[in-house]
């Protein structure tokens, strides 16, 4: 039997009930909704319906405080597969496998980013091939006006670039940092 009635949703990871919407329920179970005076939504697999606020509340608070809780198992697994394979090229035979717990959701999120940051990278490499300058540290910098470069240790990150006219730039932004690193041809050791 179909009804609509007031329910309140929550997301897995917020803290607090949203205001209620009007659900569509089918044999209790929320097949769409409304917010305000908004279209009809389809339930996402993040959402929950209860009838009350407190029950919502009460609902995430235990999903966050299991969440808390396998985190570290989580983690752990994760950082262990990642070892095994860093610096190495990933074995297809290998019966586990990093991508494998993984939703495919998040790979194609961090893929994109890493798509976002090589498209960034090589327009600030033409940039400062055209220009002969680059952007670091809030200035425009001459490559002809620097003296040389102070890598700083690896942990840190933190690199200083001096200027022929004896000023120097403080550099900690990682991205930048890499830039520097590929127009210098510089190499962590």
């Amino acid at each position: 039997m179909i009804e609509k009635k007031k329910m309140f949703m929550v997301w897995t990871l917020e803290i607090d009930a949203l205001p209620p919407v009007v659900a569509i329920v089918d044999n209790g179970r929320v097949i769409g909704y409304y917010e305000g005076d908004s279209e009809l939504n389809e339930p996402r697999r993040c959402e929950r319906f209860f009838d009350t606020k407190k029950e919502a509340n009460e609902y995430i608070q235990e999903r966050i405080n299991a969440l808390k809780e396998d985190k570290k198992k989580v983690t752990d697994v994760l950082s262990e597969i990642y070892s095994y394979m860093d610096g190495y090229e990933e074995n297809e035979d290998s019966p586990i496998k990093l991508k494998d717990f993984l939703p495919i959701q998040v790979r194609h999120h961090y893929e994109k980013i890493a798509v976002r940051k090589s498209q960034e990278t090589i327009k600030a490499l033409l940039k400062c091939v055209r220009t002969r300058c680059i952007e670091v540290g809030g200035c425009s910098v001459a490559l002809d006006n620097i003296g040389h470069i102070e890598w700083g240790d690896i942990g840190c990150r933190k690199t200083t670039i001096y200027l022929l006219n004896g000023e120097h730039i403080s550099i900690e932004d990682y991205n930048e940092v890499q830039l520097l690193k590929q127009i210098f041809d510089h190499e962590d050791r």
